[in-house]
């Protein structure tokens, strides 16, 4: 290793491995001197660490807290558990209540007649053939009548909105008039 550079050159030496005799000129005590040596010397030491244990403590700290809560509000979580208990109590019986009511009312001879009415029944006709269920149109359900709330002695015809022959002529004659007026661009051949 050179030093900078200039007319006379002279050449630095690293210091030897042992930094010890280097270093007693300047330490006031040697006799309190630790031996240093360089780092690549120095032989490789196994560091064996506990990853988990910061985690291993925190469990057993919480664990722990936990148990000192649970001693301290001993009563206090058996007055929770006791009405967790007797609310879950009431929902049962208010439910067998219900069904022994339902079984009260329970009418075999009706039960059967229902089940003989829905095995008679013909589903066949209720069943488009690709298997989807065909539903009523709604005039066959209800009458004009009683869709727009009218008393029974008012009576709606039925095609009063309908043309007959000479208006029907007239109607399509007054399109055509229109077409050609209005529309002309579109049947014009001249595009």
């Amino acid at each position: 290793v050179l030093t900078f550079p200039g007319a006379n050159r002279q050449h630095i030496s690293v210091p030897g491995i042992l930094v010890n005799e280097v270093l007693k000129k300047f330490d006031p005590l040697p006799l309190f001197q630790i031996p240093l040596r360089l780092p690549q010397q120095s032989p490789m030491v196994e560091i064996f660490t506990g990853e988990r244990m910061l985690k291993i403590r925190r469990h057993k700290m919480r664990k722990h807290k936990r148990r000192k809560r649970y001693d301290r509000d001993y009563f206090k979580y058996q007055k929770y558990h006791r009405q967790k208990k007797a609310k879950a109590e009431n929902l049962f019986r208010n439910r067998m209540h219900k069904m022994l009511e339902d079984y009260k009312a329970f009418d075999p001879e009706k039960y059967i007649k229902d089940i003989i009415a829905c095995a008679k029944q013909d589903v066949t006709k209720d069943v488009s053939p690709s298997g989807r269920r065909k539903y009523p149109h709604w005039s066959t359900l209800i009458t004009l009548e009683e869709l727009y709330g009218l008393p029974q002695t008012d009576y709606i015809v039925k095609e009063a909105g309908l043309a007959d022959d000479e208006d029907r002529d007239k109607i399509r004659q007054m399109k055509k008039e229109y077409d050609e007026k209005y529309r002309g661009f579109l049947t014009r051949a001249s595009c």
